[in-house]
């Protein structure tokens, strides 16, 4: 949402919050801030998680982000200890006109948010989205992104169904959109040998590798769906005959596959995963931009009645 906005000529500043975040807010300007690879590897040597979400953000959106760090999560979203609210308070002094507050895992910002979108794996157990207190979740968003729709023998007609049939009970009536995700290299792989490290299930690897080859030109040769399993992605990285890494930034991205590559002369290159609709109320890019609109209005609104 936030790469979105920022093309709209509208660049929020994003408040994310992760078990890896920082231990106190932590302001990240893509513009000042070393995002390289290198750069990377050198917070990992000090310690640091250099795939945390926050620093993901500001690298594939390109936008000033804030991390924060959370422990734990309630059954209603809350988090056990988080120093989310500190980090929008420093974003309340900056100079953008929207902020995005950014879950993490199955917790909620622990802060008013003007509009929402809700995020449900389509294969998520149908009872648990919308029972217990799944249904307080789908009673705040404004937008229902069903993801991973082609997830193998998974079919997200009967959950859909069922949101809507919970939210309608309320009187509500937001839109739901079905996406599956595609990796969106940040610089040109056309004509490079490339291997491949995503936290996607081994089952999607095909689907995933044959998209870099006719969407983006690269020869896969080599690939791992074990970006979270750091022995298993050393050992899949092992005498690999490849000269570009193309990798998410997310778990062991650094520490172990961005640092491997550099040391074997690797060219580095993060991908984002991209949301693509293939059902639903309308396209993804636009019911969100929507719904950033919709938080707008609600804002001035209550300006209004101030």
């Amino acid at each position: 949402v936030s790469r979105i906005l920022r093309g709209e000529g509208r660049a929020p500043v994003v408040v994310a919050m992760g078990r890896g975040g920082p231990d106190e807010p932590e302001v990240v300007d893509p513009a000042a801030f070393d995002l390289s690879p290198a750069g990377l590897v050198a917070l990992a040597d000090a310690g640091r998680h250099a795939a945390s979400d926050h620093l993901e953000d500001a690298l594939v959106a390109g936008v000033r982000t804030i991390g924060t760090l959370r422990c734990g999560g309630g059954l209603a979203g809350a988090p056990a200890s988080s120093t989310f609210a500190a980090g929008v308070a420093i974003a309340n002094d900056g100079p953008e006109p929207l902020m995005l507050l950014e879950g993490s895992g199955s917790s909620l910002p622990p802060v008013h948010a003007d509009a929402t979108i809700a995020v449900v794996p389509a294969h998520a157990d149908i009872g648990m989205v919308t029972g217990y207190l799944g249904a307080y979740r789908l009673l705040l968003a404004d937008l229902v992104v069903v993801t991973m729709a082609e997830t193998d023998g998974v079919d997200s007609a009967p959950l859909e169904a069922a949101i809507r049939e919970i939210v309608a009970r309320a009187g509500r009536s937001p839109r739901i959109v079905r996406t599956v995700f595609r990796p969106f290299p940040l610089e040109p792989i056309a004509g490079r040998r490339v291997f491949y490290a995503t936290t996607a299930p081994a089952s999607a690897l095909d689907r995933l590798s044959d998209h870099l080859e006719t969407d983006h030109g690269a020869t896969v040769v080599g690939r791992s769906a074990n970006l979270a399993h750091r022995a298993q992605l050393a050992a899949d990285l092992d005498g690999v005959d490849a000269d570009t890494l193309v990798v998410e930034l997310k778990a062991a991205a650094v520490d172990v596959a961005a640092r491997a590559a550099l040391e074997r002369g690797m060219h580095v290159v993060v991908c984002d995963n991209r949301s693509v609709t293939v059902g639903g109320d309308g396209d993804f890019e636009t019911l969100a931009g929507a719904t950033v609109d919709l938080a707008v209005d609600r804002f001035a609104g209550r300006g209004a009645a101030r």
